[in-house]
C-alpha cells in the first residue's frame, strides 16, 4: 500500500471529521528533525505543524485543531513526558505519541504513565511511525465520534432524575459494609 492510497483510505473512513489530511503537532527542538519528519509525513498523507519547544506547542494547541501530538522526550525546559502529561490532563481525547532514542523499559513505562498513546524509538522507522500515527488518528476520530453521539443522544432523551441510595443512619462502627456482625444479639444492635 503506498502513501497516497493510505491517505485516501483515511479520508473516506467512517467517523473522519473531514476529508482533509489529519493534522499532527510535531514537537522537537531540532529544526532539521522537524523539517525531515514534516516532509516524510506529508508524503504519507499527514499535515504536520512543527513546534520547536514545548511552550510553542502549548500555544499551538490553544489555537489549532490537532488530531495527534508527536513529541520528542529530550528537550530543553519542559520535556516531552511533561508535555504529554499536560496534554492528557487538558485534552484527554488527544493522543500523544512519544519519540525516544532510548529503548529502555523505564522510558516506555514513563511514557505510558504520562498518558502516551504510543511511543516510537529512534532511529525512526517511517513505516512504524506511520502506523502509530494512523492508529492514534483513528483513536482521536473515534473519540470525536463518540462525543458527538453522546451529545446528540443526550439532546434526544428525556433527562432522568438521579436517585440516590438510601443510607442507613443507624450504621455503627461495628458494622462492615452496612452489615451487622453475626454474633451480635438484637439487644446489642439496638
Amino acid at each position: 500500500m503506498n502513501g497516497a492510497s493510505r491517505g485516501t483510505d483515511r479520508e473516506n473512513s467512517p467517523g473522519a471529521p473531514s476529508a482533509v489530511a489529519p493534522r499532527i503537532l510535531l514537537v522537537d527542538d531540532d529544526p532539521s528533525v522537524c523539517a525531515l519528519l514534516q516532509a516524510q509525513l506529508a508524503r504519507r498523507g499527514f499535515e504536520v505543524q512543527p513546534a520547536l519547544s514545548v511552550s510553542e506547542a502549548l500555544r499551538l494547541l490553544e489555537d489549532t485543531e490537532i488530531e495527534v501530538v508527536l513529541t520528542d522526550i529530550v528537550m530543553e525546559g519542559m520535556d516531552g513526558l511533561q508535555l504529554c502529561a499536560q496534554v492528557v490532563a487538558d485534552r484527554p481525547e488527544l493522543p500523544v505519541v512519544i519519540l525516544t532514542a532510548s529503548e529502555r523499559l523505564e522510558t516506555a513505562i514513563g511514557a505510558m504513565r504520562a498518558g502516551a498513546y504510543d511511543f516510537v524509538t529512534k532511529p525512526i522507522d517511517l513505516e512504524v511511525l506511520t502506523l502509530a500515527l494512523e492508529r492514534a488518528v483513528d483513536a482521536a476520530w473515534t473519540s470525536h465520534r463518540s462525543r458527538a453521539n453522546a451529545l446528540s443522544n443526550s439532546d434526544s432523551k428525556p433527562h432522568r432524575r438521579r436517585t440516590h441510595r438510601r443510607v442507613d443512619a443507624r450504621w455503627t462502627p461495628k458494622q462492615k459494609n452496612g452489615v451487622k456482625p453475626d454474633n451480635e444479639s438484637p439487644e446489642q444492635a439496638g
